[in-house]
């Protein structure tokens, strides 16, 4: 006959028993979390050994992974030269009537500038490799505007790598 029991009472665990097929003492007890006479951890080739094989992968990974800064980088400084600066000089053109004579103007009014409704830019604007963009007004490459590049990787101008706001031929 079963007894009344409520339905979320536990049922009591009964303790594991030492029996020739499961000797306790031998392999621990599950339910307590004993190992009974083994240690648990790591030994230290086990750790070397992981640290050997991420090493690996990560010089595997690296090679494949260190031509994509490259691109970033181009990626930025040609975002920078379309968008973002060519803007801010656009909008120093459309509240000054001109182009500025450097790109310093778009963050500091110029002196005996009255229209000027700047900043047109929050910092000083440097390339992704820590440098000036080249700014020439009136462009020799675009007479009628300005000519906005940066040196590339190198830092030399004329280079495969310099980013420009004008076609090369």
């Amino acid at each position: 006959m079963m007894k009344n029991r409520r339905p979320d009472a536990q049922t009591p665990r009964r303790p594991v028993t030492q029996t020739p097929s499961h000797p306790a003492g031998k392999l621990g007890n599950w339910e307590t979390g004993k190992l009974g006479n083994w240690e648990t951890g790591f030994t230290l080739i086990e750790l070397m050994l992981v640290v050997i094989i991420i090493s690996i992968l990560a010089a595997m990974i690296s090679p494949r992974l260190s031509g994509r800064s490259e691109q970033a980088r181009q990626s930025v400084a040609k975002t920078d030269i379309e968008a973002s600066l060519s803007l801010a000089l656009d909008l120093y053109e459309m509240d000054m009537g001109h182009y500025p004579q450097s790109l310093d103007a778009l963050k500091s009014k110029p002196a005996g500038e009255d229209n000027w409704k700047g900043p047109y830019i929050k910092k000083k604007s440097l390339d992704p490799w820590s440098r000036n963009y080249v700014y020439k007004f009136p462009g020799e490459h675009n007479p009628s505007s300005y000519d906005l590049s940066s040196l590339g990787a190198d830092g030399k101008a004329g280079t495969q790598d310099d980013v420009v706001n004008w076609e090369e031929h």
